[in-house]
Formats: C-alpha cells, sequence, structure tokens
C-alpha cells in the first residue's frame, strides 16, 4: 500500500503542471490581443485543456483503488495507460494550437505583440520546452506500465529518475526563469492585425512626402 500510494502521488502531479501551461498560453493570446489567431475561441482555449487534463488526473487517480487488490492490478494498470494515453494527447493538441498561433501571429502580428518590453515570444517559447517535457515524461510512463511489472523500467530505478524526475525538475526550473506574471495586461487599444511590411512601406512614403 505505501508503495501504491506514493506512486500515485508522482503519477498524477505532472497534471497540476500542466493545467498551468494551458492557462498560460490564454494569459499569453489575450496580453498581445491575437485571440483571433487562435484556432480554438479564446474563451475554450484553457477551459478545453484543463478539463481534458482533469479528466486524466482523475481517470489515474480512479486507478488506486483498483491497484490496492491482487485482481485487479492489470485492469488498473490498463486505466493508468488510458489516462496517461489522454494527457499524451491532450498535450499534442495543446502543442499544435501553440504553434499554429505562433505561425499567424509571426505573419499578421498585432500591434500589441510589436511591443519590444513583452516577453510574449520568449513565454511561448518557454511553453514549447516544458510542455515537450512533459510529453516526454507521459510517452516514458506509458512504456512504463505497457512492460508490467516484469517491464526494464520498473525493474532499474534509474530510469524513474531519469525520465520523470529530472524532467518534472527541469520543468519547474524552465517556468520559473520565465515565470508568466512578466506578461503585460492586454492593451485597450484596437486588435486588429497590422501588416508590419506594409505599415513600414506607409511610413516610409509619408517621410518621402515631406
Amino acid at each position: 500500500m505505501p508503495y501504491i500510494i506514493q506512486n500515485l502521488f508522482i503519477l498524477v502531479s505532472p497534471a497540476l503542471f500542466a493545467a498551468s501551461i494551458y492557462m498560460t498560453l490564454g494569459r499569453i493570446m489575450r496580453s498581445v490581443k491575437g485571440e483571433h489567431h487562435s484556432v480554438i475561441r479564446i474563451g475554450w482555449v484553457t477551459k478545453a485543456f484543463v478539463i481534458g487534463d482533469i479528466l486524466s488526473f482523475m481517470v489515474q487517480g480512479g486507478s488506486a483503488g483498483l491497484m490496492f487488490n491482487a485482481n485487479t492490478v492489470k485492469i488498473g494498470e490498463g486505466v493508468v495507460v488510458g489516462g496517461l494515453f489522454i494527457q499524451a494527447v491532450s498535450f499534442g493538441l495543446f502543442f499544435l494550437t501553440a504553434i499554429i498561433f505562433n505561425m499567424r501571429m509571426n505573419k499578421y502580428p498585432t500591434r500589441a505583440s510589436v511591443n519590444l518590453e513583452s516577453p510574449w515570444k520568449r513565454t511561448l517559447y518557454m511553453l514549447y520546452i516544458v510542455s515537450v517535457l512533459i510529453l516526454a515524461r507521459s510517452i516514458f510512463r506509458i512504456i512504463e506500465y505497457l512492460e508490467g511489472q516484469g517491464g526494464y523500467p520498473l525493474k532499474h530505478e534509474w530510469t524513474l529518475y531519469a525520465f520523470d524526475s529530472l524532467l518534472m525538475f527541469v520543468v519547474t526550473v524552465v517556468f520559473y526563469l520565465q515565470y508568466p506574471s512578466k506578461l503585460p495586461a492586454p492593451p485597450a487599444d484596437d486588435n486588429e492585425s497590422v501588416d508590419i511590411t506594409l505599415q513600414g512601406q506607409h511610413v516610409q512614403r509619408q517621410k518621402s512626402a515631406y
């Protein structure tokens, strides 16, 4: 029982990291007034992914009762794998959403996004890094539970430190170094996209006229 309890806490805790990451993307979009560049309605960006995260958390947490019984251990392991798959799929869709938003912002930047004091790009890159790390950790745990008690990961403790503990520690450090509190509040002016190239040409024409 002590092993199952401590393993459960290690297993489900990254879901709390994921919730913070999902909320940060929505904050980035609002800070640069780039809501219209999101493939998901801005009001649902955080909600959709957090709902998936909560579902993954509940599925993995619900496996604890099954693992207490020797007759249902295999079922419990299958439930854990299902929860980890939900988390991996959710992160994959989140990563795709963030990349599409980044590409659209690069092509059609907003007025707020050209503010040199806004660290929105660095914060977005931070999300890429931590997302990849958590996704790698989830894939490792999926492999671990698919191989079962006789698999290499469970028989060699170093794999847990290398592909779980270390990865989550790096996630914590990276998130700390680029904490999203530095993002400015959404500006009050219009949120229409601005083509920087055309804007620059317009300024040049004005200068030529003078």
